[in-house]
């Protein structure tokens, strides 16, 4: 019984030491995956900056259910309380009625305003000429 126990010792030592000196395994390549955040150019915030009043001359304009404020410097405005507001950038697709100090660029051929980095683009209505929020720059 004695010379059973001594082999099998003998047999698991032998095991562990052939285990040590194996080689060691070469560590898994990790794929390396960038998260990348879109955000879309609707009515983003920038810079999530916030004012307490808007101007005097500012326009009360809706699109799918939002109520922006367009000012006479070709910001937007979203009401956060009663004397907070947030600039942000409007959706696009958003129609003025007018457009303050715009510049006139061409691009693909198209003649477009541009008012504080919003392209707009002069659409006819039932309502009359209009400006349609096509783009930022």
């Amino acid at each position: 019984m004695k010379k059973i126990m001594i082999c099998m010792m003998v047999a698991l030592m032998s095991l562990a030491y052939a285990e040590a000196d194996a080689q060691p395994r070469k560590p898994k390549k990790v794929k390396v995956v960038k998260k990348v955040e879109v955000v879309a150019p609707s009515h983003r915030t920038f810079g999530s900056r916030t004012i307490s009043a808007i101007p005097s001359k500012s326009i009360y304009v809706n699109f799918n259910g939002l109520q922006f404020i367009y000012d006479e410097g070709g910001r937007y405005y979203r009401k956060l309380a009663p004397s907070r507001f947030e600039i942000v950038r409007p959706p696009i697709g958003l129609l003025v009625e007018k457009i303050y100090k715009p510049k006139t660029i061409k691009r693909n051929k198209e003649k477009l305003y541009l008012v504080d980095g919003v392209l707009y683009k002069k659409v006819k209505t039932p309502h009359g000429k209009m400006y349609k929020v096509v783009g930022f720059m």
